[in-house]
């Protein structure tokens, strides 16, 4: 089973590639170093709520969905209908 911060990890840079940004682009979107976002996406940190709602609004996701596993129907279609 995967652990909280490789799932964390995980969706973060997929959901920053389906928007076709970079590390660089969502720190500072986000209001952090790039430095801190890598270390989130190597899985060597774990932010803070706060953090982590504003990473979400960056991706334009729910923050729940950072944590999502499996992807979900819904969000399937979510990210098809984000493609128009």
């Amino acid at each position: 089973m995967a652990k909280i911060r490789e799932i964390l990890a995980e969706n973060i840079r997929e959901y920053r590639r389906k928007i076709g940004i970079t590390q660089s682009e969502l720190a500072e979107r986000t209001n952090i170093s790039t430095n801190f976002m890598g270390m989130i996406e190597q899985e060597r940190k774990f932010p803070a709520p706060e953090v982590l709602d504003r990473i979400a609004a960056a991706l334009d996701i729910d923050s729940s969905e950072l944590f999502i596993t499996s992807v979900s129907p819904q969000a399937e279609l979510k990210n098809y209908i984000r493609q128009f």
